[in-house]
């Protein structure tokens, strides 16, 4: 039979662990003789009030894969921010003579489709990121 803390703890590690609470009430059962709608309700509660050590436990990996994430929105904001100057830049040095006011609408029209869609996907994977994170980044910022 082991205490009630060091049960405690055992249930925050293995929710940190992603375990099932049936498998982690039936560990309890076993290790302390309680019985299961007890057990059961005692990982529910446990769950509930250490909510916040069981995300700061688990978040090493989502930290990793958001900011990898934010900053693959970024340097897709970045490549069609680039893109635009390029082709700015190629018809001012080349064709100067192009660059009426009718020309420039053409020349976006042209380039539009593919800038939109880069700059939203890489808009939707920073936002993405920060908003899937925000309990996380919660947990750990003051």
């Amino acid at each position: 039979m082991e205490n009630d803390q060091a049960l405690h703890e055992y249930i925050v590690s293995e929710l940190a662990e992603h375990r099932r609470e049936s498998d982690i009430a039936q560990a309890i059962c076993e290790r302390s003789g309680m019985y299961w709608s007890d057990a059961e309700a005692w990982v529910r509660e446990v769950a509930l009030l250490e909510a916040k050590t069981i995300r700061k436990r688990r978040s090493p990996a989502l930290v990793a894969l958001a900011v990898v994430t934010f900053l693959g929105g970024m340097a897709l904001l970045i490549l069609a921010a680039s893109l635009t100057v390029t082709v700015i830049t190629y018809y001012r040095t080349t064709q100067p003579e192009m660059l009426s006011t009718l020309n420039i609408l053409m020349l976006i029209a042209n380039e539009a489709s593919s800038l939109v869609w880069l700059s939203g996907l890489g808009l939707a994977m920073m936002l993405g990121s920060l908003w899937g994170m925000r309990d996380v980044w919660s947990d750990w910022l003051p």
